[in-house]
């Protein structure tokens, strides 16, 4: 099984990135991931506003991984199947975040162990990682590694984890899929701006899907169980407006139901809930129980 080292990184979705490992159809690979700091907030005395300010080289992804036989118009089917994260996370605020309550920035080092974050003496907190941004190479220009998009990109979406099914266009020959920011533990909303941030190992499987999905505009996810779209706009409503938009032409296309009538059941058993509303572009996910799919 091949490793692909956190050291390889870049802060950029770009087909002029030229990619770091090939692996076939159908292979395994394992991802060190960097945190979102490019590591530089690793002790207290890194605390300090000259680290904690956002930086051009924040949020960096490992890769770019070329899939052999992926051609622009296919999809890459991304499994997660195992997530490892440090031992060692951090969480911070800037003061742009509800800046007439909070005054200053902060930041908070935290411990991870027994599958807990240890927030305090008192909070303990379940590890539920997630992949923050991972995504595929677009077709025209370069995308900062910061941003979401069509192409995946940072949309902190919890459902991006351990078990789940992960649907990216390519764009280019060999899709370039890169990943990182992951998070050991995030709320819906990434509110202060960022999760428990951590470096991670991730395990990945990479399959190939012949052809792209008439109807599929954005990021596709199948969980135990729900389907998953994911947009990003702003304001926040657009975002949700075109997730649902997208879960809508799925069950249109592929399970069978009338365009007016998965509006309606969608309205009565689908779930909108916020990723994030920290980056360029606020992410929302609609979240469609599976059970919905059997009647």
């Amino acid at each position: 099984m091949k490793t692909l080292p956190r050291e390889r990184l870049q802060y950029v979705f770009s087909k002029e990135v030229p990619p770091i490992v090939h692996i076939d159809p159908g292979e395994t690979i394992v991802v060190e991931t960097e945190d979102a700091s490019s590591g530089r907030i690793r002790s207290p005395a890194d605390i300090v506003p000259e680290k904690l300010t956002r930086s051009p080289y924040g949020n960096p992804v490992t890769g770019p991984i070329y899939v052999n036989g992926a051609e622009p118009e296919d999809t890459l089917w991304v499994k997660i199947e195992d997530i490892q994260c440090d031992e060692q996370g951090y969480t911070l605020f800037r003061d742009y975040r509800l800046p007439g309550l909070i005054k200053e920035t902060r930041a908070k080092l935290v411990s991870i162990r027994d599958n807990m974050v240890i927030f305090s003496d008192r909070v303990r907190i379940p590890v539920r990682p997630l992949i923050g941004t991972i995504g595929t190479a677009p077709l025209y220009e370069a995308v900062s590694s910061l941003k979401p998009g069509t192409h995946g990109g940072n949309m902190d979406c919890p459902d991006v984890t351990v078990g789940s099914l992960l649907m990216l266009p390519v764009y280019v020959p060999g899709g370039l899929l890169a990943l990182g920011d992951v998070h050991a533990a995030q709320g819906d909303a990434e509110f202060c701006g960022v999760g428990i941030e951590v470096r991670a190992r991730v395990r990945l499987t990479v399959n190939l899907h012949q052809g792209h999905p008439p109807a599929m505009t954005w990021p596709r996810i199948e969980t135990e169980d729900a389907i998953v779209t994911v947009a990003s706009d702003k304001p926040l409503e657009k975002a949700l407006e075109l997730a649902f938009q997208d879960m809508i032409l799925w069950l249109e296309e592929e399970h069978g139901f009338e365009r007016g009538e998965a509006l309606l059941l969608v309205t009565q058993v689908a779930d909108g809930r916020v990723c994030q509303v920290v980056n360029p572009l606020f992410t929302v996910r609609c979240r469609f129980p599976k059970a919905y799919l059997k009647i």
